[in-house]
């Protein structure tokens, strides 16, 4: 059973399914599954990390490399060390080439955007698109006054035919964006990432930073944003472990690839946990013989057994 929120919430949801109508029954976006995870956000519960069952067997921890800038390629498993809770255990690294990524495009489509900087947006994440591998999946998701799912799947043309007919207009519900992207990812296949563009702050969003912040803790997709890094969008970015690029007009481009070689170039590592204890688990990821920044998300909660 989904409780919904009041009524007074229900009529302001603006969440609307491919055709611009609002989504219902069968469609992708649809109010019980948002109602739910609002419910789950803002409980008033302290923000949770990720939920792994003390149960599980394993944990993955997706972990990205840089030095100078520049990811670091070709590392082992024998090069990390990860403290699950203080304690360090034995670590796998599981091959990222045979895992897709699926790909969440949350574009700010407000009248801020109209224009020029419309048509470099576009022209930036065709060429993301086209540069997907095969197997990869994308979804495209565009937020004014309202957070509308264009297209998703592995058709890339329907992808830039939806590109192409994105227009510009109103205000910025990134608050209800982002929220939305972090509800869809579980369901997609592979590594799902979500990708924000934005140019500035929400203005008109339902749903609050509290929110998607505790959204993204409890999520185990990672959160890149690129344009302006709102406050929220650096705390969602540092939870999940993504990165923040700061690129706009012509340099779009090259953030959406550099974003993508980003998730080609990210560790994989699986451990079992530390200890059965259930509650909050603290992650720390080092590497033995080099230095190095690195970029992980900091904890995750075990639930107790049921």
């Amino acid at each position: 059973m989904v409780a919904l929120p009041p009524r007074r919430l229900r009529r302001r949801c603006r969440l609307r399914g491919t055709n611009g109508a609002p989504a219902g029954r069968g469609a992708p976006l649809t109010l019980a599954s948002f109602a739910l995870a609002a419910a789950l956000a803002s409980d008033g519960a302290p923000q949770a990390p990720p939920v792994f069952p003390a149960q599980a067997a394993s944990v993955y921890l997706d972990v990205f490399a840089t030095r100078d800038g520049e990811p670091v390629r070709g590392l082992t498993a024998d090069d990390f060390e990860v403290l699950d809770g203080g304690r360090v255990v034995p670590i796998e690294l599981v091959p990222t080439d045979a895992v897709p990524i699926s790909a969440i495009l949350v574009l700010d489509t407000s009248l801020s955007v109209a224009g020029g900087r419309l048509d470099q947006l576009r022209q930036a994440c065709t060429a993301f698109v086209r540069a997907l591998a095969p197997r990869d999946e994308a979804m495209l998701l565009t937020f004014s006054n309202a957070v509308h799912l264009r297209a998703a799947g592995e058709d890339r043309a329907a992808l830039e035919r939806a590109l192409d007919q994105t227009r510009a207009g109103g205000r910025t519900a990134l608050f209800d964006a982002v929220f939305s992207g972090l509800l869809m990812a579980p369901s997609l296949p592979g590594r799902p990432a979500l990708i924000v563009f934005s140019d500035g702050v929400d203005t008109v969003s339902w749903t609050g930073a509290a929110d998607s912040l505790a959204l993204a803790r409890r999520s185990s997709t990672l959160v890149y944003a690129v344009g302006v890094a709102s406050d929220l969008l650096q705390e969602v970015v540092n939870a999940t472990g993504g990165r923040a690029l700061s690129e706009s007009g012509k340099g779009l481009g090259n953030a959406f690839l550099r974003v993508l070689d980003d998730l080609r170039h990210r560790y994989l590592l699986r451990f079992d946990p530390g200890s059965p204890a259930s509650g909050w688990r603290p992650l720390e990821v080092k590497l033995k013989h080099m230095h190095a920044e690195l970029r992980y998300r900091p904890a995750y909660m075990r639930e107790p057994n049921p």
